[in-house]
């Protein structure tokens, strides 16, 4: 499994590992993580795991149907939690079969083995990324045939405008000062450029989800360049992306 931009922990990972996963690379620009945080997170998700807490899945339930008695027990036997907790002090190194890599900054194509990935997924992530397609051209590498990726991406302005999509009236010599030396800052890519990098690179969109706001400006108020959006980019403040490489 891969994550694109975990933030400040590798709890996501750490959640695989300890429901199966053996290897978890994680990808970011700047490193966030530290081992104290993840040692704390990784005790508390062995504890909401051996609790089967519905609080850990914010309420939607303990997926028992997935997450056996039989399989809990097998991943959270006390040996191969010594292991992981192993992983997080010897990040990048190999432990009797487990892995957690901590890549940071993350712009190596050949980091990850290519077709060697199940797995790769991102939250809020991908619509700070100055060339997106770049990026899903090397998720494509990564990933073995079959295998799919998930990515949530938030496409309103991240409160630099008083209104969700406020950051598309801006002109472009505004928008570049703006952003100034930052060494990312969102891209402003509606939610059809990224299926369409998605498949320019070679995956088929197997589902998505678009969460919608009318509240936004309207488009005789936005910047020409982005005057001609779609109705449905126009409205589509949240994305919600499954794809999958097919099968050779």
């Amino acid at each position: 499994m891969a994550e694109i931009g975990p933030g400040n922990s590798l709890g996501v990972g750490l959640c695989a590992l300890l429901t199966g996963a053996q290897i978890y690379y994680a990808f970011d620009l700047e490193a966030y993580s530290n081992t104290a945080r993840n040692l704390q997170i990784f005790s508390e998700l062995v504890r909401l795991l051996r609790s089967k807490s519905r609080d850990s899945l914010s309420g939607s339930g303990f997926p028992e149907d997935i997450l056996t008695e039989e399989r809990l027990a097998r991943c959270l036997a006390p040996p191969r939690l010594d292991l992981i907790k192993q992983c997080i002090h010897r990040l990048n190194q190999p432990v009797a079969g487990f892995y957690l890599g901590y890549v940071v900054p993350w712009d190596d194509p050949t980091a990850v083995k290519e077709n060697s990935v199940d797995i790769i997924l991102s939250h809020a992530v991908m619509e700070h990324v100055d060339d997106p397609e770049a990026v899903y051209r090397v998720l494509h590498r990564w990933l073995k045939p079959g295998g799919f990726m998930s990515h949530l991406i938030d496409y309103r302005s991240h409160n630099l405008s008083r209104t969700w999509n406020g950051h598309w009236a801006y002109s472009e010599p505004l928008w570049r000062l703006m952003r100034s030396k930052r060494p990312y800052f969102i891209n402003r890519l509606p939610h059809s450029a990224h299926a369409a990098a998605m498949q320019h690179c070679g995956f088929r969109i197997a589902g998505e989800i678009r969460t919608t706001d009318n509240s936004g400006l309207p488009r005789e108020q936005l910047d020409c360049r982005f005057r001609g959006l779609s109705e449905e980019d126009l409205t589509t403040a949240i994305g919600h992306f499954q794809a999958v490489k097919p099968c050779l």
